[in-house]
This record gives structure tokens, C-alpha cells and sequence, in this order.
């Protein structure tokens, strides 16, 4: 099933925007009569009726399809300073099943700036492929200090190198929610990891092989997959 993605709702109509429109008309060739699929990235999956090659659809049926995950995984990931790694990451993290993520800016993270837009644009990609339909929220770069101190409820971890007590995610109960942090290249100082465990956080251990950023942030998605819904 092919499904498209609006935010622009107007009562019993939806319209695509041109990316959108163009790929529902000009590359699939839908016509008059045609039924579509779009989502809202809310949870919501509308059933729609082409009248006519434009950007204006008619919603035949609405269906509420809520996240079939049992959890709500927030992931905070470093600014990574490829841009292509942080896109393959989240393109992945969103297939695997995610809810949120947010971008550290932590002592050894060598990038201060994050293009939002791009990124929330292979999100959508990536949630339409994997026939979800809820869109990760998607938050600009915020310090390490900045997220260590807010509340969050749940198991909250976070995922280092260094030679401290820690353990694999199979250790720890399961959760309805989880908040991750993952390092940067080069690891969290000392400092930071402290500051960590002092709010709270449990340490974390992915196994013996040092990752990079982006693995590693795909082994814990897939770890809570895996624990939680196989």
C-alpha cells in the first residue's frame, strides 16, 4: 500500500502539497475515481477519493491506528558532523519504530547546527514507508546539561565506552517508556557522565564492539524492539 502524508486538512478534504501531488499524479498516474491512502502523521489513516488530478482529495473514511508499539522511545543522539550519518540514522530509527528524538550538543560534538526541515522530510519518508502512521517529533540541538536536568518518566539510560558498571538492556525491566542518550564521537567526558547518573540516568552497555554514534543508536531501537514487541 502506497500511502502519502498532509498536515493541510480541511473537513472532508485533504490537500497534498506539490512534492506530494506531483508523486500521487505525475510518477503513480492516479486518476478520477482512484482510492488513496494519506496519513496525518497523528495516528490517523484517511481512505480518499481522486475528483480530479489536482492537489485536493476527498476523505471517504477515517480510521484511528494507534502506535502498535507497546513503548514510547525518545532517543537523544549527538549532532553527528556528517550530515548523511545523522539522515541514515534517523531514516532507520524511524522504520524500526520511534517517537521522539532529540540532538545532544555535548562537549566533544564538533556541530552546533541541525537542518530540522531535511530531517523531518526523511522522517516522513521513512514513516510512510514503513506504513506508520505517527511522525517522531523531531527537536532542535539542546545541551547535554539542558536535557540531563528535565524530567522525563520512565527508564532513563544512557549508552558510553567507558570502563564503569553497566549493563546490557536485557538486564533492565521493561518499560512503557524510555529516554536514551546516546554518545558522540569520542564519548561523554567523565563529567558528563556523572552528571548523568546523578539525574538519574542507568548506565548502558551494547556489547564489546565499539560503535559509532549512529550504530549504536540502531542497536538500542532494535534492542527495545526486540524486547518489547517479538
Amino acid at each position: 500500500m502506497q500511502i502519502f502524508y498532509t498536515q493541510n486538512i480541511q473537513q472532508d478534504k485533504l490537500l497534498l502539497d506539490k512534492t506530494e501531488a506531483r508523486h500521487c499524479f505525475k510518477v503513480l498516474r492516479h486518476r478520477n475515481g482512484d482510492t488513496v491512502y494519506v496519513t496525518d502523521g497523528k495516528g490517523h489513516l484517511f481512505t480518499c477519493s481522486v475528483n480530479s488530478p489536482s492537489e485536493a482529495l476527498t476523505v471517504i473514511k477515517t480510521t484511528c491506528c494507534p502506535q502498535p508499539r507497546s513503548y514510547y522511545l525518545h532517543l537523544a543522539v549527538p549532532a553527528l558532523k556528517k550530515p548523511d550519518r545523522i539522515e541514515w540514522m534517523v531514516e532507520k530509527a524511524v522504520e524500526i519504530g520511534i517517537d521522539e528524538i532529540s540532538f545532544l550538543q555535548t562537549h566533544r560534538t564538533e556541530k552546533n547546527k541541525i537542518n530540522l526541515e531535511r530531517i523531518k522530510a526523511i522522517a516522513v519518508s521513512a514513516m510512510k514507508q514503513s506504513l506508520h502512521y505517527t511522525l517522531p517529533l523531531i527537536n532542535p540541538i539542546v545541551s547535554f546539561h539542558t536535557f540531563t536536568q528535565a524530567q522525563y518518566s520512565g527508564l532513563k539510560l544512557i549508552a558510553h565506552c567507558m570502563n564503569e558498571d553497566k549493563k546490557p538492556l536485557k538486564q533492565y525491566e521493561q518499560a512503557a517508556r524510555y529516554t536514551v542518550m546516546i554518545g558522540p564521537e569520542g564519548d561523554f567526558t567523565p563529567n558528563e557522565l556523572r552528571e548523568a547518573l546523578s539525574a538519574n540516568f542507568l548506565p548502558l552497555s551494547l556489547g564489546s564492539s565499539r560503535l559509532r554514534s549512529e550504530t549504536a543508536a540502531l542497536a538500542v531501537c532494535m534492542g527495545i524492539y526486540l524486547i518489547n514487541d517479538v
